[in-house]
């Protein structure tokens, strides 16, 4: 009888799994605790802050029903949404309050427990608890951005008594949109939290974790996951019945020029000009122009080059067709401008190869040679990510309002003196951003309301928009 049980609830639970989607992910979170991992796409389905960001990255209220601000700027006071519980596996721990909401931000802020997001609130002075829906921030000095940081998924106080704060590492108690139900090596299962504010058009998704696009491919071919992303490569192999949608991702291809081998910051802006973004996406399908990319200009690249004391030979007609084939090299002192690129995979290779045939085209002598150290101080082909990264060539295609940060007066010292940065940082460019990689959402036929879009929900990557998806058999 016990054996049959047993049998009958793995039964019952498998079919239960069978009805959500399944969701082919790499880099699985390692820690899912919002102390110490606010911004990752999992912690977000499972927390819920006061405020969430939605498609168009608008802040939007979620736990709160309104605030209001102080003439001063230095009093936030938040009416809390009230009927909302934490519940896990049918054991309520409560409902929450504003003390929920003073544990969580007590917590991030004390040093002793050492979360790198402790910064972000260091100007919060006081947190008062008004009443049970009622909470104030108190601010040390005024903060145009204090609204943005207060989407930190908020905690359950007594939880939070009864496990201890290392136990939500690997587990979650939270108000958000999905409960937890397995979290492993092997996949995430999240379950529709029926009790939360953002309710998904799904009863829930399962995360299956794989090592490479190559597995994620083959587990969508044999129906082992209903979406996935892949990139360029893997898309031409799979099955006819799958489809997908073409999403810019976050992450770009970069020339890294910021190093002691180029030490002349004008060099490098030279450098940078020689080279076209356009002639790598037009060899490479799944690339596309970085929307930060320079705009090449060869013309001026080539007066900063002489500038620097670097010219061409003047060579007479009849030397250039005696050696048509031998590149005039841009020199100084009779030694040709040189540049090494260092690649260390293949994709990179074929990239660097374009690169430096566009530069010895123009008149810079290039090598490619193979380099597995990322601390190599040389220029290497390397992948930024936007969002974990201070994107200097935004900055100064930004207008005056983005570059103040909201302030609300700029005196001329300050004008001169941005003026200056915008000055260094053109000639001193930390990158030359060259091509953005396109990846393809592929997905099953019976899977619905997925979008092109690969910023949505609370923020961005594969599972931003997974609230919205759902499915028929």
């Amino acid at each position: 009888m016990k054996k049959v049980l047993i049998f009958l609830l793995i039964f019952i639970s498998n079919n239960l799994l069978a009805d959500l989607i399944k969701v082919a992910i790499k880099n699985p979170p390692t820690n899912i605790n919002p102390i110490y991992n606010p911004n990752n796409d999992v912690v977000k389905l499972l927390y819920s802050g006061l405020f969430y960001k939605n498609n168009n990255q608008e802040l939007v209220p979620a736990l709160i029903t309104s605030y209001k601000v102080s003439n001063d700027k230095l009093k936030y006071e938040f009416k809390l949404q009230k009927g909302l519980y934490f519940i896990k596996n049918n054991v309520n721990y409560g409902e929450f309050s504003a003390e929920d909401v003073k544990i969580t931000y007590d917590t991030i802020k004390n040093k002793l427990y050492n979360s790198s997001y402790e910064q972000f609130y260091n100007n919060i002075l006081d947190i008062n608890i008004i009443d049970k829906y009622t909470i104030e921030f108190v601010l040390k000095s005024p903060d145009s951005d204090f609204l943005n940081n207060l989407t930190l998924g908020i905690m359950s106080k007594n939880a939070l008594i009864k496990y201890g704060l290392s136990w939500f590492n690997t587990d979650a108690i939270g108000l958000g949109t999905y409960h937890l139900k397995q979290y492993s090596n092997e996949q995430i299962v999240l379950i529709k939290n029926q009790n939360a504010i953002l309710k998904p058009n799904n009863d829930g998704v399962v995360l299956k974790i794989y090592q490479n696009d190559v597995q994620i491919k083959n587990a969508l071919n044999n129906n082992i996951v209903d979406v996935g992303l892949i990139n360029y490569k893997n898309l031409k192999n799979i099955d006819e019945d799958i489809e997908y949608k073409v999403l810019k991702s976050t992450h770009s291809i970069a020339l890294n020029l910021n190093n002691k081998i180029i030490y002349n910051r004008k060099l490098r802006y030279a450098i940078s000009l020689a080279i076209c973004s356009k002639q790598i996406s037009n060899q490479f399908p799944n690339l596309i122009i970085s929307k930060y990319a320079n705009n090449c200009n060869k013309e001026e690249a080539r007066k900063l080059l002489n500038e620097l004391g670097y010219f061409k030979e003047r060579k007479s007609i009849d030397l250039n067709i005696n050696k048509e084939n031998n590149v005039n090299y841009f020199k100084k002192l009779d030694i040709p401008l040189k540049l090494e690129i260092f690649v260390d995979n293949k994709e990179y290779f074929n990239i660097a190869e374009n690169i430096a045939t566009q530069l010895k085209d123009f008149g810079i002598l290039t090598t490619i040679l193979p380099s597995s150290n990322d601390e190599y101080e040389a220029s290497k082909i390397i992948d930024i990510e936007y969002n974990h990264n201070i994107n200097f060539i935004k900055i100064l295609n930004s207008n005056k309002k983005d570059k103040t940060q909201a302030k609300t007066t700029i005196n001329e010292f300050q004008e001169n003196y941005y003026k200056e940065f915008q000055e260094q940082i053109k000639f001193n460019q930390p990158y030359i951003f060259l091509v953005d990689y396109n990846y393809y959402l592929a997905y099953s036929k019976n899977v619905f309301g997925i979008d092109d879009m690969l910023v949505g929900f609370n923020g961005s990557g594969l599972l931003s928009q997974v609230i919205n998806w759902y499915k028929y058999e």
